[in-house]
């Protein structure tokens, strides 16, 4: 992977999956060109050679320009960035990339989709475009949500503050330049999430799942049964629950209840999923003694 070889395939593909390091102008690699001995990468060891810039963007400019993906950091951060060179050359038809750093797992372990951070999003982003049939925006919005509801980063890192920064950094930095109502055909396509109602708790305090008065939040005093409702045009495929970010519970058929059973303050989410993956939810908060 070097520049020479990037410039000349370009123009033969039409989705680019590129991740590497990045400023606004430019895609570089991470290479460690020599070792003093020791095993051990060290800076002086290091180089970042560039393998994108800019400035070719009219060079890469083609009658059918690719779908870009690019996971590097701070790709669309300044009002003339890559993204914008790439769209308004014809070098791309779509490019979507990070407004600021692009955070992959922490732990610097990413083996596969399950390790989350930015890496899991580029993964599930291609998933619901190539292997769904959907379209960017729908692509890029149900893969957000499936990094929301399934990942944080790993247990090991005891920075909070840095963990929940980075997570939602990604959610928020991710984003599309171009029609969201493209895709891989003309075909259309279901995109409506499904509906969600969480039916109990409501406001209200509960003692033993019984709502024994109003209150301005739910207030839970032993176990209770959470009741969602689902619908969905096309079938509600299943509905999942959620404690603070945590699978509790999935079920593919009706009644969609879940026990809970604790102690604290608590987020309770409901995700439904239709046939087509497109997800739709409901959450609130909870305090339980």
């Amino acid at each position: 992977m070097n520049y020479s070889n990037v410039f000349a395939e370009w123009k033969n593909h039409a989705i680019i999956n590129i991740f590497g390091h990045g400023n606004d102008r430019i895609v570089a690699r991470l290479v460690w060109e020599h070792d003093d001995g020791d095993n051990v990468p060290e800076d002086i060891e290091l180089s970042t050679p560039t393998i994108l810039r800019d400035t070719e963007s009219k060079d890469l400019a083609t009658t059918i320009p690719p779908i870009v993906f690019s996971g590097g950091c701070l790709q669309l951060r300044s009002s003339r960035n890559i993204g914008k060179a790439f769209m308004e050359n014809g070098a791309a038809v779509a490019f979507i990339a990070a407004t600021t750093f692009s955070w992959t797992n922490l732990g610097f372990m990413w083996k596969d989709e399950r390790d989350g951070g930015s890496l899991s999003i580029d993964y599930f982003f291609f998933h619901y475009l190539v292997n769904k049939g959907q379209k960017l925006g729908n692509a890029l919005y149900n893969s957000k949500a499936y990094y929301y509801n399934h990942f944080g980063f790993g247990e090991n890192i005891t920075n909070l503050d840095l963990k929940i920064w980075a997570f939602y950094s990604n959610l928020f930095s991710f984003t599309l330049y171009g029609d969201p109502s493209i895709g891989l055909s003309n075909e259309k396509i279901d995109a409506k999430p499904p509906s969600v109602e969480i039916q109990q708790p409501e406001n209200g305090i509960y003692i033993f799942g019984n709502k024994i008065i109003p209150f301005f939040m739910p207030v839970i005093i032993g176990s209770l049964d959470v009741k969602a409702i689902a619908s969905d045009e096309s079938g509600v495929k299943r509905v999942e629950f959620y404690l603070d970010n945590h699978l509790e519970a999935s079920m593919e058929n009706e009644p969609y209840e879940w026990e809970y059973n604790g102690i604290g303050i608590h987020k309770i989410k409901v995700v439904a999923i239709d046939g087509k993956e497109n997800m739709g939810g409901n959450e609130i908060n909870i305090f339980s003694l």
